[in-house]
């Protein structure tokens, strides 16, 4: 494939799953992580902001708190 947008196969997503959107990132817009956060299939999803993902500004330290709530939520989840 020399092209994929995860949009298209977001539908058959189907487990919990958290989801971080970095308002300004380079790399992954935030406009695309929402459009597939919107077309996930899941009934158990959550959309978690910050302010900024795939740079070296220091707001994206933020996402520490993103990597401790999906262990934390996976935990739950598996009963641990």
């Amino acid at each position: 494939l020399r092209y994929f947008d995860a949009v298209n196969a977001a539908p058959y997503v189907t487990a919990p799953i958290s989801v971080g959107l970095g308002v300004i990132d380079a790399v992954v817009p935030g406009e695309t992580v929402a459009a597939i956060y919107h077309a996930l299939g899941s009934r158990d999803k959550e959309l978690l902001h910050y302010p900024c993902s795939h740079s070296t500004h220091p707001l994206t330290g933020a996402w520490r708190a993103w990597e401790e709530h999906i262990l934390e939520r996976a935990a739950r989840h598996v009963g641990l």
